[in-house]
């Protein structure tokens, strides 16, 4: 519905209306729900000077407007018979405009008078009973209830356009803006202004305002966060949600002391504050301000905050769009939205200028398969989960991609398109950062791969000389263990995709102590003298043996790879396997000295190389296969952090609990 349409429907029912009856001026208005405030909402002549605001309506009018009696010859007699409204706002434009007679048409329902039409002539005894039936005959309460169903409906498409214009704002600054342009022109307020809270500076700080002439505010206009109405409506809003938030409303003396109201401009005497939820917090409040006390009226509160609902889901549409543009746009993957018959409804910058080479009329997707295996993925009629495909983009050579298709729910009938260009620089980085992991295990496993293959030279040197022998079975023993080691570092990178993706393959008995004391024996002997290991009880879980060992073998390779010197005092690892509550047994394996290791004081007190040198800890040791393989077995992982400084982010671990439910449990 256009705004406004009711009124120039009215305007031409007033000037049918000068053929039955004379008149030098109508208002037309309405009433609040409890009736007690009056608000002209039509003014003919348009040139005459009328409060847009709420005005008290005295409860002798209200009665005056319920009984019947609706016509006045003289305004003297009438507020001589009513003294009380002889100060009222709306009765001083009357006799502003010279009013002597009146005759008004009031709609009333079960409670009382919903709007009115009043017709006044400067003349005295113009008006009388037959005045107020004539009126009647033409059925003007009928086309005036009609008239305020179509002004009821009219904030509602306010709030659309609202909810339009600020969907489309390029900025939060512009979005503002849109709605106290809105709101001033449609409700005629003297000002109206957006603020926002700078917290950095405790300050409020406007944003945009609409205004009358002479009630602007200074543009770098701010008050600080903790005073005046402003802050209260903050201090009031603190612990609320937007359910439940607090408008607060100055219209008089009496009310600006108690909110301490500082108005913003001089001429200001009435406030209305509402405040605005966006990403979260309390990020604006839209500042209402009139000339006129008792400008504001509890009415006004619920229209407010029926434009503000609609204003607050209006920016968190435009707070998704602009953030979903943001990802799209940056990130490295070409992304592709189809529809169920694989025609293209949208697509990211980089599969645009990349893979398809159009930003517009996309068509459908199977169009710029380069070959029939890339189509027949394409159109689904084979597998997509991480297909190599290769895109033909229009005047471009053909692009090679990794592609994964994921379908959003049935009802939306689309799927999204993740495609990684695998000839870009950008693809090379996560190659590098694979190549820095590969290189840190090679670093890793080097030492006992050179160790394991200068025992096997001794060996051949002393079969040459003398034969085989007690030493030579001494020798190949230290070469199995060196190598046994290094093959640890070498399950982790060859097994880990597997062991993650079934962590649990089977289900047998396993006995951990059995399955430990194999791990430690399969090490060098210099390894194993580090290592204290004792049983309380003897515990069977069931299990994956294979996935078990990994677990272990995984977390004493690092501890021992964490052994440290204290003031001459070699650190081992200890090792504890101890029953535990509900039918569970734990292992504990910690090192005995706990000190930071390869640390220097620089590094310490360097937030990004601790945070790196954690990752690099939790790579090594394999710690997401490790909770997976536990989960997977109904059981708990616990790492603990050696002492340190607490402010620092990473720590590295020196004690891990392993707490697993038991198939079988004895006394060691």
């Amino acid at each position: 519905m256009e705004t406004g349409a009711w009124r120039t429907r009215l305007a031409a029912v007033v000037h049918e209306l000068r053929n039955f009856l004379s008149f030098d001026f109508v208002t037309f208005g309405v009433y609040s729900a409890d009736m007690s405030a009056f608000r002209a909402t039509y003014i003919e002549p348009a040139t005459m000077v009328w409060p847009s605001i709420w005005v008290k309506v005295d409860q002798g009018i209200r009665l005056w407007l319920t009984e019947g009696h609706t016509w006045e010859r003289d305004l003297s007699d009438f507020i001589a018979k009513h003294p009380q409204i002889a100060e009222d706002p709306v009765t001083r434009r009357y006799q502003a405009a010279k009013t002597r007679a009146f005759v008004t048409v009031p709609v009333l329902s079960d409670t009382g008078p919903v709007c009115s039409l009043t017709l006044c002539s400067k003349q005295p005894d113009v008006y009388d009973e037959e005045s107020l039936a004539l009126l009647r005959q033409l059925a003007i309460d009928q086309v005036l209830t009609t008239f305020h169903h179509e002004q009821q409906l009219e904030l509602e498409t306010v709030a659309r356009e609202i909810d339009e214009l600020v969907g489309s704002a390029e900025s939060l600054k512009e979005a503002a803006g849109y709605l106290v342009s809105k709101l001033h022109a449609f409700f005629e307020w003297d000002h109206v202004s957006i603020v926002t809270r700078d917290r950095r500076h405790s300050l409020f700080r406007l944003v945009r305002q609409a205004h009358a002439d002479g009630c602007a505010i200074p543009d770098n206009f701010w008050q600080r966060d903790d005073q005046g109405m402003l802050g209260l409506t903050l201090r009031e809003n603190e612990h609320r949600t937007r359910k439940d938030r607090e408008c607060l409303i100055v219209s008089d003396e009496k009310t600006a002391k108690a909110y301490n109201y500082q108005p913003t401009n001089p001429a200001m005497q009435s406030a209305l504050t509402c405040p605005i939820w966006f990403n979260g917090v309390w990020r604006w409040i839209l500042n209402i301000e009139a000339v006129e006390l008792n400008a504001f009226h509890e009415t006004d509160k619920d229209e407010v905050l029926r434009i503000v609902r609609t204003l607050e889901a209006s920016l968190h549409r435009l707070y998704q769009a602009k953030l979903n543009h943001v990802i799209l746009e940056s990130t490295r993957e070409g992304i592709i939205v189809v529809d169920h018959d694989g025609k293209i409804l949208d697509a990211n910058q980089m599969a645009s200028e990349r893979l398809l080479g159009t930003r517009e009329n996309y068509g459908n997707i199977v169009t710029y398969g380069d070959d029939d295996t890339t189509r027949q993925i394409l159109k689904g009629d084979l597998a997509a989960a991480s297909r190599r495909l290769v895109f033909k983009p229009r005047s471009a050579a053909p692009r090679a991609v990794l592609g994964l298709r994921s379908d959003l729910a049935d009802e939306l009938q689309a799927s999204v398109w993740f495609l990684t260009d695998l000839d870009t620089f950008d693809w090379n980085v996560d190659f590098r950062y694979l190549r820095t992991i590969a290189n840190d295990v090679a670093q890793q496993t080097r030492p006992s791969l050179m160790l394991a293959s200068a025992v096997l030279q001794k060996m051949v040197k002393e079969v040459q000389a003398s034969g085989i022998g007690p030493k030579i079975k001494a020798f190949a023993e230290q070469a199995v263990a060196q190598v046994a080691k290094a093959d640890i570092t070498f399950e982790r990178l060859a097994e880990l995709q597997s062991i993650m993706k079934s962590p649990k393959r089977e289900a047998k008995p396993v006995d951990l102590c059995e399955l430990i004391e194999d791990v430690v024996a399969s090490l060098p002997e210099y390894d194993r003298k580090n290592i204290d290991c004792e049983a309380e009880v003897k515990a069977v879980v069931l299990g994956d043996r294979s996935s078990l060992g990994f677990v272990f073998r995984s977390l004493i390779d690092y501890l021992l790879r964490c052994l440290v010197d204290d003031d001459g005092e070699k650190s081992v690892v200890e090792m504890r396997i101890r029953p535990a509550e509900n039918e569970a047994c734990l292992v504990l394996l910690k090192l005995s000295n706990t000190l930071r290791l390869n640390e220097t004081p620089e590094q310490q007190g360097d937030p990004l190389w601790q945070a790196v040198n954690t990752a690099h800890i939790d790579t090594g040791v394999g710690l997401a296969a490790i909770q997976e393989i536990v989960a997977a077995h109904q059981g708990a992982l616990k790492n603990f952090a050696g002492a340190h400084d607490p402010t620092m982010p990473g720590p590295f671990w020196t004690a891990f609990v392993v707490t697993l439910p038991l198939s079988k449990m004895v006394e060691a």
